[in-house]
């Protein structure tokens, strides 16, 4: 999303909700209610980012083993992702960040410029790994595929180990969240219910 165009959606949200909170609350609560509102295009923003991950770190393991697999059988390491990511979906984020990276080097663009745009708006870091390894190989040689392999078995691990973190904890969030919309309600019943509530 273009840096101006969101900017440009924080400052509406934050000026819809002091709006609207001017006319049901006192006006030393309007900013905060502003600054709430204003922050949910940050969460909107995050959402989108840990979902263009999740999609990404889907396909990446199989796309790293996969092209291991192609180098073994005697493919370059570039003919071995390209052949890795022609079942995956157009869609595809890792697709795409693979076809990217194939594409700048087909163009002799700079080999570090290119390889340095792989995943560069994904938040994963085993992606750094990848550009080390990938860079090495391209300049020097040498066996790729038990890289590949190596750094297939990380991604899997990592994802593993924050997928049981999410279910360990979920009970806990859960409760966080229940409370952070439960404890405005009752201010709220409670300051219909008393005369003055908002008296300073």
């Amino acid at each position: 999303i273009d840096p101006r165009l969101f900017l440009g959606l924080v400052l509406l949200a934050a000026a819809l909700g002091g709006l609207a909170s001017s006319r049901v609350l006192l006006p030393l609560l309007v900013p905060v209610v502003a600054l709430v509102c204003g922050a949910l295009p940050f969460l909107w923003l995050e959402k989108r980012i840990n979902a263009r991950a999740a999609a990404f770190a889907a396909d990446y393991p199989s796309v790293l083993l996969a092209a291991a697999s192609s180098i073994k059988a005697g493919m370059t390491t570039l003919g071995g992702f390209q052949r890795a990511v022609t079942l995956l979906p157009a869609t595809s984020a890792c697709r795409q960040e693979v076809e990217n990276l194939l594409a700048a080097l087909g163009r002799c663009e700079n080999r570090d410029t290119a390889i340095a745009a792989f995943g560069r708006h994904i938040r994963q870091p085993d992606i750094m790994l990848f550009r080390q390894a990938f860079s090495l190989t391209i300049e020097n040689g040498g066996r790729f595929a038990p890289t590949l392999e190596r750094l297939a078995r990380v991604s899997r691990d990592r994802e593993v180990l924050l997928r049981t973190a999410r279910v360990s904890t979920a009970t806990m969030r859960m409760t966080a969240n229940v409370l952070v919309v439960v404890a405005p309600v009752i201010m709220l019943m409670i300051a219909a219910r008393t005369k003055g509530y908002w008296a300073l």
